[in-house]
């Protein structure tokens, strides 16, 4: 009697176990954004840097992260993928979950966005730039990532038909910039980044201008190896 007390108190353990626990939603990274930026470790790129006239070889050397990663905050669960890059000026590809532009929500204000890091010195890597490939507003927008109330940053994504970078010409190229709301007030540091992204390729241009780091530079693909 005493046993079959015994296990019926480990039973109701156990269920009330499974009640309590907090049930979380599960959410992919879409095919759309992983063709501009998941790629093989051993892949590379080779860029020219066009305000120096060097070049620069850029290796996915590792997987700092790929899987699902708990959003304990706000109670989901959902892909992740980062990738390590070994090069002078860029930094790492990253594809999360995180917040979304006002005209796009999904997930309740949360969508899947690529995201790149790059070197603006040896001990200084800043991440500005925020892709959402299939939700191009087509006109700029406060970024709500860096600035909530919309005041710092603004962006734009809009698809080129055609591009020719280093006498390689792309078709379909994801152009996105961010730049600084207000480029005249003293004291407020001018920014502004172009991006130029190919699918299956990256980023095959990049100019930037950071008047808080000195920065007038300007990086365009000139070769590069997929891995699969």
């Amino acid at each position: 009697m005493k046993t079959a007390a015994y296990f019926s108190f480990l039973f109701c353990i156990v269920l009330c176990s499974y009640s309590c626990k907090k049930s979380t939603s599960y959410y992919y990274i879409r095919q759309g954004l992983k063709d501009y930026g998941q790629f093989a470790q051993g892949s590379s790129w080779i860029y020219k840097n066009d305000s120096t006239g060097g070049y620069d070889t850029v290796r996915a050397d590792s997987k700092v992260y790929e899987g699902m990663f708990y959003e304990q905050d706000f109670g989901f669960t959902a892909e992740l993928i980062m990738t390590h890059l070994n090069s002078s000026f860029l930094s790492e590809y990253k594809m999360s979950f995180e917040c979304s532009p006002p005209l796009t929500k999904s997930m309740d204000g949360f969508s899947d966005k690529l995201e790149i890091c790059i070197r603006v010195n040896d001990s200084t890597i800043r991440s500005y730039l925020s892709i959402w490939p299939d939700q191009q507003t087509g006109r700029e927008d406060p970024s709500p990532c860096l600035c909530p109330d919309g005041k710092c940053y603004l962006f734009k994504t809009e698809v080129l038909d055609s591009l020719t970078v280093n006498g390689n010409k792309f078709s379909n190229v994801l152009h996105s910039y961010l730049r600084s709301v207000n480029t005249t007030q003293t004291g407020i540091p001018i920014l502004r980044r172009d991006y130029y992204f190919v699918k299956k390729i990256g980023l095959v241009k990049l100019h930037e201008f950071d008047q808080l780091y000195g920065l007038n530079r300007s990086f365009s693909i000139v070769n590069w190896n997929i891995l699969q």
